[in-house]
């Protein structure tokens, strides 16, 4: 039986990430990359209904649908989207599918109330966000399906980014950070349309298959540290 774990990704509320920012002892630390100590504070920050962080992520393909057709900018930026993603994955592929019923991912750029109808535990968060997602897991933590919500009001920049922001998260990186302001995981408000180098690796690390849903961090860290010392 599956029980289904959720959580949303608050554009513009402020989390107070508890796990995710605490210091890395430091021998732990040096061992690792920049991209590496940022990778453990996206994906095993705190979360909700969870004092024991893990590794939640897809195991197989991500089938994406709009709900409603995208204005061609948008669907052009979506698409640029997932071929870089594509491009970052060493395990699971991202389609885009014609119809929301073959879909487990669906991208709203909509009214509040519209999203709200498909997804009613998002609704309290709707008037204070511009963009959101939200993903399921199973007791395995293997995120299942999902959705992303962008405001249709903002200007066409800024949803671009939002649609990057929201769909990258969905990936299984839940968390923000005020490290780096360039980062499509900045916490505040920026309308960036492009990654980082960091950023890519990050994506690159959720993407791997060594990475596996529930490990903690110190399961991350150990991966992490064969990979440096086999060089790949």
């Amino acid at each position: 039986m599956e029980v289904p774990g959720v959580c949303v990704r608050l554009c513009l509320l402020l989390l107070i990430v508890v796990w995710g920012c605490r210091d890395i002892p430091r021998s732990e630390e040096n061992s690792l990359t920049e991209g590496q100590r940022y990778f453990l504070e996206i994906a095993l920050g705190n979360e909700y209904g969870s004092n024991e962080p893990v590794i939640h992520k897809w195991t197989s393909t991500i089938r994406v649908a709009y709900y409603q057709p995208l204005p061609q900018p948008l669907e052009r930026e979506f698409q640029r989207i997932v071929a870089e993603i594509n491009a970052l994955s060493h395990s699971i592929t991202i389609e885009v599918v014609p119809e929301a019923v073959e879909a487990n991912m669906l991208v709203f750029v909509s009214d509040p109330a519209t999203y709200a109808k498909y997804e009613p535990n998002a609704k309290p968060y709707l008037n204070e966000n511009l963009g959101l997602v939200w993903v399921h897991w199973d007791n395995r933590s293997v995120i299942y399906k999902g959705s992303i919500y962008v405001n249709e009001d903002v200007d066409t920049t800024c949803q671009k980014h939002l649609l990057r922001e929201e769909f990258t998260q969905s990936l299984g990186l839940l968390n923000d950070s005020y490290r780096y302001p360039q980062s499509i995981f900045y916490q505040g408000w920026t309308c960036t349309t492009s990654y980082t180098e960091l950023d890519r690796e990050v994506i690159g690390y959720i993407l791997d298959p060594r990475i596996t849903p529930g490990m903690s961090r110190d399961d991350v860290i150990a991966v992490f540290n064969q990979m440096n010392q086999s060089g790949f």
